[in-house]
């Protein structure tokens, strides 16, 4: 049994061919081809149905994504986006050849968010990972060592000095508890004040 090839017209042309060229002129094949003016017919149909609809769409107030949506959306891509970088767990001696246990920055940074929104009168905001790579300053048990920079939004009347403090101590505390990279410095930035 022949099995046809739905996009193939009567005369053999593809009908995405018709499509492409939907903007411009008929061609000496299509105005003398039945197939391909029938295929030209229904595809403006089509198109023109798209536009209206389209058109509607854009329109309706109700289909408009508001601004904290977008927001969120770009954020989760954001993520996604740093998800790939990757932190070793443990610093390999350069004559070895095991593979190397690693952690996405995303994790760390997971860590971080959650350790700043514990803290009463903080939201954690943007936040940066960098692998500090001194070969002269490698601790002897050859821990991996990273710098963190987090802005942070506080509430009015927080005691900002004791509250960086404290957020400092835990965040490399956690970061070290729960993935076993060491925090060589935590630079914080307020960036905003926001109500309780």
């Amino acid at each position: 049994m022949a099995v046809t090839d739905p996009s193939r017209l009567g005369c053999g042309r593809d009908i995405d061919e018709v499509w492409e060229s939907l903007d411009e002129p008929p061609g000496p094949h299509e105005r003398g081809c039945p197939f391909c003016q029938d295929a030209r017919a229904s595809l403006d149909g089509l198109a023109a149905a798209a536009a209206a609809l389209t058109a509607a769409d854009r329109d309706d107030p109700a289909l408009h994504t508001s601004a904290s949506v977008l927001d969120s959306i770009f954020s989760i891509a954001r993520a996604e986006v740093r998800r790939g970088r990757r932190l070793p767990l443990v610093r390999l001696r350069d004559d070895e050849l095991t593979a190397e246990l690693t952690v996405s920055e995303q994790a760390v940074v997971g860590i971080v968010w959650a350790t700043g929104d514990e803290m009463p009168g903080l939201q954690a905001r943007r936040c940066a990972v960098e692998l500090v790579d001194d070969p002269d300053s490698r601790p002897a048990d050859d821990r991996v060592r990273v710098r963190i920079e987090l802005g942070v939004s506080v509430t009015a009347g927080l005691a900002i000095p004791a509250a960086v403090a404290e957020l400092r101590r835990r965040i490399v505390a956690e970061v070290d508890r729960q993935v076993g990279i060491e925090v060589v410095s935590v630079d914080l930035r307020v960036e905003d004040v926001h109500d309780v």
